[in-house]
């Protein structure tokens, strides 16, 4: 079974995910799979594009924890709790693509598991290096008043609406070098996932420093002009565009087999986010404005 997923937040290796189900065909899908006892799905992201949609080759494996009913009020019919598995699948054939535009069932694939092209190489001191970035973001961050590293997941409140849930300091600062980024889920996919929970926060920084913005015209009576209307549509497009580049680095890092490539991506991403850190930093030392999210 297939489900494909147009995420803004990426399903990474090691992950723990909650799908609010309300399609019928999806519905029944989860019935087979308590059914059969298989209990995995393969969940693709997938775009719309002007030609119609485009399915991502890679793609991970959803393993099956917890199916509940949804709460009385709800739209949904089942909320499911999931593991994502540590292995990234690659999908060769789509064995009923038809069903995806009518909709009258769920897809199904056949796939086969993503091997590294370099299992047997040494890659300790880029896999170091990668670990040492992330100590010094997380205390340039701390500096500066950004997002911390924190473990984020998107969860359904008792009506079934998502919501972000902070479950606190993945390592504490005192302990963050006890990280890892080799590979597997308990290392590199930790810190991948450490990763997209900053930027999740900071996708959250980014709209509550354009509500205290907007707050500060309607104190001045200013809210209907121009200006806010403009700083309105200017949120959405920072707002989609942070989205969009994050999920599409993620979906990259999926499709990668070979370690060192993954450990290079998300290398050259933190260090990418410490220049703009560094930045914001100076700029606000020397304004006395409030530092952008």
């Amino acid at each position: 079974p297939c489900f494909p997923l147009s995420l803004q937040r990426a399903a990474l290796p090691g992950a723990k995910r909650t799908l609010n189900i309300m399609e019928p065909r999806y519905q029944q899908m989860y019935r087979d799979l308590l059914a059969n006892g298989a209990r995995r799905v393969v969940v693709p992201r997938y775009v719309q594009g002007p030609a119609g949609t485009y399915l991502a080759e890679a793609a991970v494996v959803f393993h099956l924890l917890d199916v509940k009913d949804a709460p009385p009020g709800s739209r949904t019919r089942y909320v499911c709790q999931h593991q994502v598995l540590p292995k990234v699948v690659k999908i060769t054939r789509v064995l009923n693509p038809e069903a995806f535009e009518k909709k009258t069932t769920y897809l199904k694939v056949e796939c086969q598991e993503i091997e590294d092209l370099d299992p047997d190489d040494d890659l300790s001191v880029e896999e170091e290096q990668l670990r040492d970035e992330l100590l010094q973001l997380a205390m340039l961050g701390r500096a500066t008043g950004s997002p911390p590293l924190r473990r984020y997941e998107y969860m359904s409140d008792s009506l079934g609406r998502c919501v972000l849930v902070d479950h606190g300091a993945m390592f504490p600062e005192g302990t963050i070098n006890l990280a890892n980024a080799q590979r597997g889920a308990n290392g590199f996919w930790e810190l991948a996932n450490l990763w997209q929970g900053y930027c999740d926060r900071r996708a959250v920084a980014l709209r509550q420093q354009h509500d205290r913005q907007l707050q500060r015209l309607r104190a001045e009576g200013r809210e209907r002009e121009r200006g806010a209307l403009e700083l309105r549509e200017a949120l959405e497009e920072e707002l989609q565009e942070h989205w969009s580049r994050n999920a599409d680095s993620m979906q990259v890092l999926l499709q990668m087999d070979r370690h060192s490539d993954r450990l290079a991506l998300l290398l050259q991403l933190l260090q990418q986010e410490a220049r703009r850190l560094r930045a914001l930093k100076a700029v606000a030392q020397s304004t006395g404005l409030e530092a952008q999210a």
